[in-house]
């Protein structure tokens, strides 16, 4: 969710990476609900990086999935990142 305004992010994605070396394993977007919901993955200890276009990116860095177990990581707030919203211009030749 949006952090200065509560409101959800759809589309923003999910990556979980293997935390013993940084790879990537799977991810997800969030749905109109704002949940993310990705494939099952092994056991074992993981990174989560929840990001959306224009927002600073938020890590989990210790995410620890049991066998069986589904993992809530709850209410991931993200707030704008006036760097990432900057100036851009574009320039085009005619031929």
């Amino acid at each position: 969710v949006d952090a200065e305004t509560g409101e959800g992010l759809p589309s923003a994605t999910l990556a979980l990476y293997a935390a013993a070396d940084s790879a990537f394993v799977t991810g997800g977007a969030a749905g109109l609900d704002g949940a993310v919901r990705i494939d099952p993955v092994r056991a074992g200890r993981y990174i989560a990086r929840v990001s959306f276009v224009g927002y600073a990116p938020r890590r989990r860095p210790d995410v620890v999935i049991a066998a069986g177990q589904t993992v809530d990581l709850g209410t991931v707030e993200l707030s704008p990142d006036a760097n990432l919203l900057g100036e851009a211009t574009v320039e085009a030749q005619r031929e």
